[in-house]
């Protein structure tokens, strides 16, 4: 395992905080408490954290707020493009995409929620929210919430590191919003009309449409992506305030990967030992709606929802053979599969006074999945006549939060989550947060609770066999059991309106971990793969970490802010680091405005990742790295706005974290 300099590390943080103490100013902050959540959706309020409106300095949970005028400033056409702009993620690299991660956790121990709700997506650790992230539309965002530590107690399993709530934009007044933009990896165009207010009725429509962009250097897919969203809100006249919504989405995707399979090394496309080649043809859909019912008096606020999704996924692979028939046909295979997420919800706010609320809620959850990898073939390896196999899973559950201004200085958040898997039975999460004003600057704020993750189905019943002799195999195991995690973390944070700083140490231990080990195939495996591999709960894993967030306003104009993270992730039996995590990455964000009446807007911002970790043929390889990335939003006037950008400006390429290289972005935006 390689160590740690946590002496140099530990130096650096008490610098830092003196630094940033003896650098603010003694002005006051203002002392406005928590109120009954009439609050409107600002930087300065939070939703994700508690279920309801709260403002982002009471809450204990560290927080980070993407808007959409933060989106527009840096030109993102895909919400890959904005999670690499913020500083509080993991990125996680993997063949499928780039998968988000908190605080040292992985990818499937992150919530991923679309205006609070689940999503039918991918559920392996490699796949949940890296393939997710590119099917969204990201000219329908209104807002996107991070929230760093565990949030088990009000959204149950795979919330043990955090979540990551994208919030998309409300009906306002009428009008038309539509852009296009252009760059190395894709091409993309989007409107959205908005209705406006007619008598009871708001409603918006969103469309994108994007042309991905193959890069054939990595084998990249390419193709087409749509996406469609209707939502639609009918308010009714009366003193409660109560309003009926319905929003529906879709998206299709079809996308291409060819590979010529006898390629020479270092070669051209056109130059290769025989005319063999492949494609694979990736058909996906992803549908669904959601119903609610809303309300609120002067003593409640509540909530009734439906929703469910479903994303169908078809892949077709096939070969063709030109010159050398020695080798024989390549056979044709397929892949599918269907996921669906269907939940019901209730939830009330009661406000018992301006100092006190109390919300409670039940949710019921179903989620299911049919897939060829579900089940052993008939006859194994490749075939066109696969069968798909289905499991479900079904939960319920019952959760209490209190919000409390206990004094002028002391705000608790104290929740209970009781929730019951059909399968492994009940489960109980606690969480308690306090947030202390030790003076008119400076605020202390820790977090204890618990979390857990079921198995999700493919970890239970995946049966996936490749490549035969000379391939690989990954098997699930019905036997899991859940993992189970206890958090704390405590901070230190400081605001007097022209500097922030906010000084964070967190500490995860996480047991039952579900992992993979190698096994030996059956006797009645017919064409057994070289490396079989089943999912085990291998042990525990202890992260720990340091978290430092500096933000200030060096000009009028200029704005600089940086991020510091340390993880130490370690299994503790064999003392090794845990794979697809950095130990430090490090971000820094310049931003220019000259604040006129149609802004100039320069973002530079950098990156660098110290000792990477993936797991190579010779062992464990560590990887460190920088990129920068410079972008221009210029607003020409109320209709129009245009952004130029480079991302990876230096042109750093990592094969094995599939970093592509330097890319280019154009987005044009008109607004009538």
């Amino acid at each position: 395992m390689k160590k740690t300099n946590k002496t140099a590390t530990r130096c650096f943080v008490l610098g830092a905080v003196l630094a940033l103490t003896a650098g603010f100013s003694t002005t006051s902050m203002a002392a406005n408490m928590h109120s009954k959540t009439d609050e409107v959706l600002t930087k300065d309020v939070v939703v994700t954290a508690t279920k309801t409106k709260a403002k982002v300095r009471l809450v204990p949970q560290a927080v980070q707020i993407i808007t959409a005028k933060d989106i527009e400033a840096i030109g993102a056409t895909n919400v890959d493009d904005v999670m690499q702009y913020a500083l509080s993620l993991n990125i996680i690299h993997a063949v499928h995409g780039d998968a988000l991660a908190i605080r040292g956790m992985a990818s499937n121990q992150t919530l991923f929620l679309i205006d609070g709700q689940r999503i039918a997506q991918e559920d392996t650790g490699d796949t949940m929210n890296g393939e997710a992230l590119k099917r969204l539309n990201v000219s329908e965002i209104e807002r996107i919430e991070i929230v760093r530590g565990p949030g088990s107690s009000l959204y149950g399993s795979e919330a043990m590191g955090g979540v990551i709530n994208i919030i998309t934009k409300k009906s306002h007044k009428a009008g038309v919003q539509f852009g296009f933009g252009y760059g190395t990896k894709r091409n993309a165009g989007f409107i959205r009309v908005d209705f406006g207010k007619h008598d009871h009725f708001s409603g918006s429509f969103d469309a994108h449409f994007e042309k991905v962009l193959r890069e054939v250097e990595f084998k990249d897919r390419g193709g087409t992506r749509h996406n469609y969203r209707f939502k639609g809100n009918y308010d009714f006249d009366n003193a409660a305030k109560q309003q009926l919504q319905i929003e529906l989405h879709r998206m299709d995707s079809n996308l291409v990967d060819e590979t010529d399979l006898f390629k020479k090394p270092n070669s051209s496309k056109s130059e290769h030992t025989g005319k063999v080649t492949s494609d694979s043809r990736f058909t996906n859909k992803e549908q669904g709606g959601s119903i609610s019912f809303t309300g609120k008096t002067a003593s409640n606020e509540y909530m009734i929802r439906a929703y469910t999704n479903r994303l169908t996924k078809h892949e077709l692979k096939r070969g063709t053979l030109a010159d050398k028939p020695e080798l024989g046909l390549i056979p044709g295979d397929i892949d599918a599969a269907k996921y669906k997420t269907t939940v019901f919800e209730v939830r009330n706010t009661s406000f018992i006074n301006d100092d006190h609320n109390i919300t409670f809620g039940f949710e019921h959850k179903k989620q299911s999945y049919a897939g060829t990898r579900l089940m052993r073939q008939k006859v194994e390896g490749p075939s066109l006549t696969k069968e798909l196999k289905e499991y479900s899973t079904k939960s319920y559950a019952l959760y209490i939060e209190d919000q409390w201004q206990v004094s002028d200085r002391l705000f608790l958040l104290p929740s209970l989550r009781y929730g019951y898997d059909y399968q492994y039975g009940a489960e109980v999460t606690p969480k308690l947060g306090l947030t202390y004003d030790v003076n008119n600057i400076w605020k202390l704020k820790a977090n204890y609770g618990k979390g857990f993750k079921a198995p999700t189905i493919s970890e239970l019943y995946m049966n996936w066999v490749h490549g035969g002799s000379n391939g690989m195999g990954l098997l699930g195991n019905p036997d899991l059991k859940p993992e189970h995690s206890r958090s704390y973390d405590v901070s230190l944070e400081g605001d007097n309106g022209s500097m922030f700083a906010k000084f964070t140490y967190f500490n995860n231990d996480v047991s039952n971990l579900i992992s993979f080990k190698r096994i030996r195939p059956s006797a009645d495996m017919v064409n057994p793969p070289r490396w079989l591999l089943q999912y085990h709960n291998v042990g525990s894993a202890q992260i720990n970490g340091i978290e430092i967030e500096l933000g200030t306003h060096l000009s009028k104009y200029l704005t600089a802010r940086l991020q510091y993270n340390w993880n130490d992730a370690t299994d503790k039996k064999s003392k090794t680091r845990l794979l697809g995590r950095a130990e430090e990455e490090t971000g820094v964000q310049l931003r220019y405005d000259d604040h006129g009446v149609n802004p100039l807007q320069i973002t530079l911002s950098g990156k660098y990742v110290k000792n990477y970790i993936v797991s190579g043929r010779q062992g464990d390889v560590f990887f460190s790295y920088p990129t920068i990335d410079l972008g221009i939003h210029k607003t020409w006037n109320k209709q129009m706005s245009i952004y130029m950008g480079v991302d990876n400006l230096f042109n750093k390429k990592e094969e094995d974290l599939y970093i592509r290289g330097r890319s280019y972005r154009m987005t044009v935006d008109w607004k009538l």
